[in-house]
């Protein structure tokens, strides 16, 4: 079941919920639910509303100024696994003592202010966190986090991997976005810079997305690319002594949004660039896979 009221019926959510409350009631095999309302119309305690959605739902997507306390109401959906949300405010000490013990996916939308506490979190995927609001998230989570995401490409720009990496042990996945900018001096952060062993680390997923696709043509190849996707990569290559899988996703972006003619590389031979790529970032315990 979705809901989905756009900026201009906003006004109208409190008489939508009294509805929903009355329609939950009879929706007794209920199981994904989402509500899309992020018009300005002022934070909502919405814990009755909350109570009232239907304890089957494994699912659920809630995107609305919502005070963090409405979600106390979730703590007996012992079926619920999967939580998406955005919008969540704390304005008191009460929506900051929140805990939905049984949610073990947890995606945060921006603006990210959230500090529920998720005993049971297993997979994160998250925008942009500053420092403090990722320590807090983390929370009492950061021993049961498997695997990570962070979506915005701009979180790959900072120098927090190994920092992020070293406070969650038990992590096993660590995935995230960087924008490829073909005809800008392509620059990629040492994000990796000073990474440390990790005991149970096996895979990390990096993901292209275009980023501007303007700009001077002399001021990049395809060689210059994969040179420094590798450099962003190469400080995993020293550290790890252990099993390790890299995966470098989409990277056929790269012959899309670029057009240089280089001896060697072309559209047509772009899986010799991935297997070079693939075979700078290779190594006894390192398998790189490009695709």
């Amino acid at each position: 079941m979705i809901v989905n009221l756009d900026h201009q019926l906003t006004m109208y959510s409190s008489f939508m919920d009294s509805v929903m409350m009355k329609i939950f009631f009879f929706c007794k095999n209920l199981v994904a639910l989402g509500w899309k309302s992020t018009g300005a119309i002022g934070i909502s305690d919405l814990s009755s509303l909350m109570a009232s959605i239907p304890v089957t739902i494994t699912t659920l997507e809630w995107y609305r100024h919502t005070s963090a306390r409405s979600f106390k109401s979730l703590q007996n959906h012992t079926a619920l696994r999967n939580l998406a949300v955005s919008h969540l405010v704390f304005r008191s000490r009460e929506d900051r003592n929140v805990t939905i013990p049984f949610i073990t996916h947890l995606d945060v939308r921006e603006p990210l202010k959230i500090c529920v506490n998720l005993p049971s979190l297993s997979h994160l995927t998250l925008d942009w966190a500053e420092r403090d609001h990722l320590e807090q998230l983390l929370g009492k989570s950061k021993d049961t986090i498997r695997s990570i995401y962070f979506r915005a490409p701009r979180r790959s720009s900072s120098d927090e991997f190994p920092a992020t990496l070293a406070r969650m042990p038990k992590l096993q996945i660590f995935a995230y976005d960087v924008t490829i900018n073909a005809y800008e001096n392509p620059r990629f952060p040492s994000s990796w810079l000073g990474v440390g062993r990790h005991a149970s680390l096996t895979n990390i997923h990096l993901f292209c997305r275009a980023g501007f696709r303007g700009g001077n043509r002399e001021n990049g190849s395809f060689s210059t690319l994969r040179d420094a996707i590798s450099g962003h990569l190469q400080p995993l290559m020293t550290a790890y002594q252990m099993p390790l899988s890299i995966s470098i996703m989409n990277a056929r972006l790269i012959f899309e949004i670029a057009d240089f003619h280089e001896d060697g590389y072309d559209a047509a031979a772009n899986q010799r660039f991935f297997d070079d790529l693939s075979a700078s970032l290779s190594s006894a315990t390192v398998q790189c896979i490009v695709k």
